[in-house]
C-alpha cells in the first residue's frame, strides 16, 4: 500500500518536472525568436498561459523593432481580452496605439485592430457610444487603406452599431452594412460574416424602434450561426429575439425563445453564463406578463448565479427588477435588503431608474420625495412612449426619404435653383426681359442635356449595382430580390416556382492547383454555360464564392430537374483549358420546388440540403429535394 503511494507521488513529481522543463524550453526558444514566431507559439496556449508567457518576454519586446513592440502590446491586449481582464486589455491596446502613432510607423493591421478591439472593451465597460465609437471610426478609416477584406468587414460591422440612436443617421449605418456584404460577396472567408452583418442590421432597426424589421434580421443572424453551430452567438440571438418579441407583445414567441435559451444552456454547459441569462430573461418575461411571484423566483435564481457572468450590467438590472417586484408584492424586508446589495453593486444612485430612487426614499421615510420621484417616473415613462412614437415615425420617414437617390437629389436641386433664378429675374427691370428669356432657354437646354447625362449615368450605376463583377450575371442582392418577387407572384397566382442551388465541384482544388486566374475563368465558364441552358424568363445569380442560384418561374419539379441535368451535362462537356491542357469541370445541383407555405429561405434550405446530398453521393449529379 505505502509502496503504491510512493510510486504515485513520484509519478506526479516527474510529470510536473517534465511540464516545467517543456515550459522553460518554450521560453528559451522564444528568446531567440522574433515577435512573429512568438505570435505563432501563442496560438497553442490558453489565455492565462499567453499572459504569463508575454509578461516573461517583455525584455524581448524592448529589444525588438518599434513595429514589433507595437505588435507585442496588441498581442498582450488580446490575451487579457480572452481572459476577461478588461482594463488591462484596454491599457495594452492603448500602448500599442501610442507606439504606432508616436513613431509614425508604416500602416499595418496592428493599429486598426488595436483600435477596434479597444472599442469593444470600452463597450463592455461603459455601454456608452460616445466612449467607444471614436475608436471604431478611426479603425474604419485605417482599414480602408489596407487590403485586408476580413478586417474591413469586421470594422464596418462594428462602426455600423454607432448609427443606431439617431433615426436620421440610420441610412448611414445600413450603408456600412451593405458595403460589408459587398466585400464579403467578393471574397472567400474561412468564417462567414453574414451572421454578424444580420445581427448589426437587426440592432440598428431595434434602436430605432423598428421592431418587426429588427426581429427579421436577428432571426436571419440566428439561422446563419446555427448552420455552423456557433452556440454563443445562437444564444445571444435568442436573448435579443425574446426582448423584441416582448416589445411587440408577442408573449407566445417570447416563451419559445426562452425555451430555446434553457435548452442551449442545458446542452452546452461549457458556457458558464447561459443559465444566468436564461433565468434573467425568464424573470423579464414573467414581469411583463404581470406574473410577479414567478418573476421574483427567476431573478433570485439569476442573482444566485451572478458569479458565472462578467456582464455586471445585467446583474444590476436583475437587482433593480427584484427591488421593484418585492415592493409591488409588499415584501418590504426583501426589498430593503436587495437595495443594500444594489448600493454595493451600483453605488451611484443618480443612475438608478426614478422608480427605484422613489422606493429607496420611501423606505428612508422621505415619503414626499418618494411621491415626487414616482410622479417623475410616470411622467418619464409617458415621455418615453411619446419619444418612441416620434422616433419610429422619424426612422420610417428617413428610410422612405433615403429611397430617393443621390442623382435625383442633384437634379431636383438644379431645377429648384433655376426656378429661383427665373423668379428673381422676372422681378427685375423689364428691359432685361429678352436677355432673361435667352438665358432661360440656354439653361433649360443645358439642364435637359445634364438630365439626360444623369439618367444614363444612373442606369449605368444601377446596372453595376445589380451585376456580379466577375461573371456578369446577377449578384447576391439582385437574385434574392428577384426571388422574393417571383415567390410572391407564384403564391398569389398559384403558379409553380422552382430554384436550383449549384456549386462547382472541387473548386478550391482548381484554385490551389491551377491558380486564381483559372479559377475566375472557371466561374465565368460555369455562368455562361448555365445561361445557355436557360429560358429568357429564367434568372441566374452568383450568391457567393463558387455557389450559384437559378430561379425557374412557372416550372414544376420534373422540368426543373431536367433543366438542372442539362446544365450539368453542358458544363461537364466544356473543359477548362490551362496551357492547352483540358481540365474537366463538374457541378453538383440541388433542386427544390416552392410548397404552399414556403418562404424563399426555406426553399433555398431544401435545395441546399439536396445539394449537400449530391456532394455526399459523389458530386457531378442532380438531386431533387424531398
Amino acid at each position: 500500500m505505502h509502496h503504491k503511494v510512493k510510486i504515485t507521488i513520484f509519478h506526479r513529481i516527474s510529470r510536473t518536472l517534465v511540464l516545467f522543463i517543456i515550459w522553460l524550453t518554450i521560453c528559451a526558444d522564444i528568446n531567440a525568436q522574433s515577435i512573429e514566431k512568438l505570435e505563432t507559439t501563442l496560438s497553442s496556449l490558453s489565455a492565462e498561459q499567453q499572459i504569463s508567457l508575454l509578461n516573461d518576454q517583455k525584455q524581448l519586446a524592448q529589444k525588438a523593432s518599434v513595429e514589433e513592440q507595437a505588435r507585442y502590446w496588441y498581442l498582450l491586449g488580446t490575451a487579457y481580452d480572452q481572459n476577461d481582464q478588461i482594463q488591462q486589455a484596454i491599457d495594452a491596446y492603448s500602448t500599442a496605439i501610442n507606439i504606432s502613432e508616436a513613431q509614425q510607423l508604416p500602416l499595418t493591421d496592428t493599429l486598426p485592430r488595436s483600435y477596434v478591439e479597444r472599442s469593444y472593451m470600452k463597450y463592455i465597460q461603459t455601454y456608452d457610444p460616445k466612449v467607444y465609437c471614436e475608436d471604431r471610426f478611426k479603425a474604419l478609416a485605417l482599414s480602408r487603406q489596407l487590403a485586408e477584406p476580413e478586417l474591413l468587414v469586421k470594422v464596418l460591422i462594428q462602426a455600423a452599431f454607432c448609427f443606431g440612436n439617431e433615426p436620421e443617421k440610420l441610412p448611414q449605418g445600413l450603408a456600412l452594412l451593405v458595403e460589408a456584404i459587398e466585400v464579403a460577396d467578393n471574397n472567400e472567408f474561412e468564417e462567414s460574416p453574414y451572421g454578424m452583418i444580420h445581427n448589426a442590421s437587426g440592432n440598428l432597426y431595434q434602436q430605432n424602434q423598428l421592431f418587426d424589421k429588427a426581429y427579421e434580421y436577428i432571426q436571419k443572424a440566428y439561422d446563419a450561426w446555427a448552420k455552423i453551430d456557433d452556440y454563443s452567438d445562437m444564444f445571444n440571438m435568442q436573448h435579443t429575439l425574446l426582448a423584441l418579441a416582448i416589445e411587440m407583445k408577442n408573449f407566445a414567441a417570447a416563451q419559445q425563445h426562452l425555451d430555446k435559451m434553457f435548452a442551449l444552456a442545458k446542452a452546452q454547459p461549457q458556457f458558464n453564463d447561459f443559465t444566468f441569462f436564461s433565468h434573467y430573461n425568464a424573470g423579464i418575461l414573467a414581469y411583463f406578463q404581470q406574473q410577479l411571484p414567478l418573476s421574483i423566483t427567476e431573478f433570485e435564481k439569476a442573482i444566485a448565479l451572478r458569479n458565472t457572468t462578467k456582464e455586471q450590467h445585467f446583474v444590476v438590472q436583475s437587482l433593480n427588477n427584484l427591488v421593484i417586484a418585492y415592493f409591488k408584492q409588499g415584501l418590504d424586508t426583501l426589498a430593503q435588503s436587495t437595495l443594500t446589495q444594489l448600493l454595493i453593486d451600483s453605488p451611484n444612485k443618480t443612475k438608478w431608474p426614478l422608480a427605484l430612487q422613489g422606493i429607496e426614499q420611501f423606505y428612508a421615510g422621505n415619503h414626499n420625495t418618494a411621491m415626487q420621484l414616482m410622479a417623475s417616473a410616470i411622467s418619464a415613462e409617458t415621455d418615453k412612449r411619446r419619444s418612441f412614437i416620434e422616433q419610429y415615425q422619424r426612422a420610417a420617414k428617413t428610410l422612405l426619404n433615403d429611397s430617393i437617390t443621390e442623382l435625383d437629389n442633384k437634379v431636383l436641386q438644379q431645377v429648384l435653383e433655376i426656378n429661383r433664378l427665373q423668379l428673381a429675374e422676372e422681378q427685375s427691370q423689364k428691359q432685361l426681359a429678352q436677355t432673361i428669356i435667352f438665358i432661360s432657354v440656354v439653361v433649360v437646354f443645358a439642364l435637359i442635356g445634364f438630365l439626360i447625362h444623369l439618367l444614363k449615368t444612373r442606369r449605368l450605376f444601377k446596372h453595376r449595382a445589380q451585376i456580379d463583377y466577375l461573371t456578369q450575371i446577377a449578384n447576391r442582392r439582385t437574385i434574392f430580390e428577384l426571388g422574393y418577387i417571383m415567390l410572391e407572384d407564384a403564391q398569389s397566382n398559384k403558379k409553380p416556382l422552382s430554384l436550383l442551388m449549384l456549386d462547382v465541384d472541387n473548386f478550391k482544388l482548381v484554385n490551389d492547383t491551377l491558380g486564381h486566374e483559372l479559377g475566375d475563368k472557371a466561374l465565368k465558364l460555369v455562368s455562361q454555360r448555365s445561361l445557355n441552358c436557360l429560358r429568357q424568363l429564367d434568372k441566374i445569380g452568383r450568391i457567393g464564392g463558387e455557389e450559384f442560384m437559378v430561379l425557374l418561374p412557372g416550372t414544376g419539379a420534373t422540368l426543373a430537374h431536367e433543366i438542372a441535368e442539362r446544365i450539368r451535362i453542358e458544363i461537364e462537356s466544356a473543359p477548362l483549358y490551362n496551357n492547352e491542357k483540358p481540365h474537366i469541370l463538374t457541378v453538383s445541383i440541388g433542386t427544390a420546388t416552392v410548397l404552399e407555405d414556403d418562404t424563399l429561405e426555406s426553399t433555398m434550405a431544401r435545395a441546399d440540403k439536396a445539394l449537400f446530398t449530391a456532394k455526399k453521393e459523389g458530386r457531378n449529379r442532380v438531386i431533387m429535394a424531398s
